[in-house]
């Protein structure tokens, strides 16, 4: 294994032994000890590997040590027709009772392995002699006008007996040959014109891993030094103390020394005018994409208001594909949102709109409350080339409605929504529940309504393609490795659920011997699993406390399906299905005592057809699971319940067999509650 941080522990362990076995060594002399015995690595660069392997036992008897450790000769300039030879002594110290002669020489090589030109490195004398109990020195030489490759090149001086090459020393040597690189000067100058000396620019590589943020100095002025090439640039420059501009310069070509201009003046003001005259700004984002060469970078500004940023762009407008922007806005007014987000390309500079309420699209946001006494925080954010991302949240009591408008034009949204308790001790809301739903784009005259917290809960296998995160859940095979993340209480909208709970059993079993057993829901963790076909049994079992979820207290279920190995690096869905159900329930979860409820069902996963299924029966509970009763399906898609008069919990089990012989069993206790 590699990496500091596994090297770190080993050779601090390696140090303490040598300072236990040498209790009047210095450390000085404990790292020499440790570099001169190092075994490097064949054809491998020095800024890859340092000096080598640490081989404690020859440490721990070295008697031949240099006094430097390693020789770092810096970078070299471009162009190199004029550099210099750079000449440094390294020491040898011997603490043996004899003389020893050592035949030196040079090794070094580029980070991808290839060697180093031909008297990049050279050490004089060839062979020295170094008397017992003193020292002897050598020069070693770096010259890089040798060669034509740029780059790092890193290696050692070995120092070897001549006599019997018991005696080997190693000294770690490196230079950087710089690749054609430039100044690039950046001045920055506010509205005023005056020189911004709090301004920075922002410098991010498209033909290298060059990523750096660099302050202007007190003229308002910085000098980097670049390898030539393509970079995107952006500017921030502070106009007051809440205001900023920002100059984007997508794609700048730096092809020699260059001084480049970010002018404030140069940016545009964003004018945003909703039709509600009375909504406030209560947040604003711009997300700058830009992607070339399969890299992509996103970069995210946030203010309080549109009104504090102006923005710009420099050059020439580049593809679409290479960068976009996005603008989103919040204004709000009582219980109404105007969540309004615009795609730029080409100009990504600022712009003025006036928004008129023919442009937009209703969306009525719906939070329900199946428990009393709760609160909530609801989160809306356009889908962007980099993914999601708001800071700013709606808060309310529950049940809440709301209004949201946007503009129906193709951007996707994705909403989260979140469920709170009592506060903790430091007067925080302690979270409970976190629901999510699925990307979602609104079309021009149509009015939507978002249902978040509603039953009934259970699980969820909503298709689509594999990917990580909350929006593809699901369980997998890839090679002989299982993973699942299974939410078992998204809501009857089928917005994906994250929630605490009080009890959690999951296993999975393969032609009965037990794969894994863990105390915890299906959170996405690998398991190992048989090569050979077999038939798993995959069981859940969670619990939450009645305290918090007043429905949807227990979710159970069990497959049962064949697996073998998945040839390959790609993930597999395995053939798990689940039965979602959503009746039209009120914002508590509950439906009228004594009257008949329609329960419309659909599947998920592998089958999504009933008519394709073996076997599909469904049975009710009205006393908390303890007798259950056979109930049937009416047209292959919903069930009708006919419930006690007396009010209570309704709770509803699904067994399914499909075409393969896959099956399920699941049971949703406490689904829903009927009243007066």
């Amino acid at each position: 294994m590699s990496g500091t941080s596994m090297a770190t522990p080993h050779v601090a362990g390696a140090a303490a032994i040598l300072a236990q076995e040498h209790p009047d060594w210095t450390g000085q002399q404990i790292k020499a000890a440790l570099t001169a015995s190092a075994k490097p690595a064949a054809a491998t660069s020095a800024y890859t590997q340092g000096t080598g392997r640490v081989d404690v036992a020859a440490a721990i008897t070295q008697q031949l040590t240099s006094s430097r450790a390693s020789l770092g000769f810096g970078t070299r300039s471009y162009p190199h027709t004029d550099d210099r030879p750079v000449t440094k002594n390294v020491t040898y110290r011997n603490t043996g009772t004899a003389p020893v002669t050592l035949d030196l020489a040079t090794e070094a090589y580029r980070n991808d392995g290839k060697p180093a030109a031909e008297g990049l490195f050279t050490v004089s004398p060839k062979q020295l002699t170094v008397p017992a109990g003193s020292e002897a020195t050598a020069t070693v030489t770096a010259n890089t006008r040798m060669g034509t490759a740029d780059g790092s090149f890193g290696g050692s001086v070995t120092a070897t007996s001549a006599d019997n090459n018991t005696t080997t020393v190693h000294t770690s040597i490196g230079v950087t040959r710089e690749v054609e690189s430039y100044d690039l000067s950046i001045k920055h100058l506010g509205l005023d014109g005056q020189n911004a000396k709090d301004a920075f620019t922002s410098i991010y590589g498209l033909d290298n891993r060059i990523w750096k943020d660099a302050a202007a100095e007190t003229d308002g002025v910085f000098t980097l030094r670049l390898p030539k090439g393509r970079y995107t640039l952006e500017g921030v420059i502070p106009t007051d103390t809440n205001n900023w501009s920002l100059l984007l310069h997508p794609k700048f070509a730096l092809t020699k020394d260059t001084t480049l201009v970010m002018d404030a003046r140069k940016t545009k003001p964003v004018k945003i005018i909703v039709p509600d005259g009375a909504a406030r700004p209560t947040g604003a984002m711009f997300f700058f994409h830009v992607e070339v060469n399969n890299r992509p970078c996103t970069s995210l500004y946030n203010a309080p208001s549109f009104r504090t940023m102006r923005i710009g762009q420099l050059g020439t407008p580049v593809p679409t594909a290479e960068a976009s922007a996005m603008y989103h806005g919040i204004w709000t007014h009582k219980a109404v949102n105007y969540r309004l987000a615009w795609n730029r390309t080409g100009d990504l500079s600022g712009f003025t709109q006036r928004v008129k309420p023919s442009q937009l699209t209703k969306v009525d946001v719906v939070v329900g409350a199946p428990t009393k006494g709760k609160t909530t925080t609801v989160w809306a954010a356009p889908l962007m080339p980099g993914g999601y991302y708001n800071p700013f949240q709606t808060e309310g009591r529950l049940p809440l409605t709301g209004t949201d408008y946007v503009l129906p034009n193709g951007i996707k949204w994705f909403y989260h929504v979140s469920q709170l308790g009592a506060p903790d001790e430091e007067g925080t809301p302690t979270w409970e529940k976190t629901l999510v739903s699925a990307p979602r784009a609104y079309k021009a005259g149509r009015q939507y309504t978002q249902r978040f917290n509603i039953g009934v809960f259970g699980p969820s296998l909503p298709s689509g393609a594999l990917a990580h995160g909350v929006d593809r859940p699901g369980a997998v095979r890839r090679g002989d490795t299982f993973s699942a993340y299974l939410p078992l209480f998204s809501d009857g909208a089928g917005n994906l659920d994250t929630s605490t709970h009080t009890r959690a059993r999951s296993s999975l079993h393969a032609d009965g011997e037990t794969i894994f057993t863990v105390d915890e829901p299906l959170n996405g963790d690998s398991h190992p699993v048989p090569a050979g076909k077999r038939t798993y049994r995959l069981n859940v079992d969670v619990s939450r406390s009645p305290a918090q979820f007043a429905v949807g207290t227990r979710t159970t279920a069990t497959w049962t399906f064949a697996s073998a190995h998945i040839p390959g690096d790609t993930a597999e869905r395995l053939p798990l299905t689940v039965v979602r159900f959503s009746p039209k329930l009120s914002t508590a979860s509950t439906a009228k005592a004594r009257t008949p409820l329609t329960v419309p069902f659909s599947l998920q996963g592998a089958v999504t057809k009933a008519d394709t299924l073996r076997k599909l029966a469904f049975a009710v509970s009205y006393d908390g699971g303890r007798t259950w009763k056979k109930n049937r399906a009416l047209d292959g898609d919903r069930l009708k319940l006919h419930s006690p008069t007396k009010p209570g919990s309704i709770s509803l089990r699904a067994t399914l067999t499909d075409a393969d012989g896959n099956t399920l069993t699941q049971t949703f206790y406490d689904a829903y509650r009927t009243t007066r």
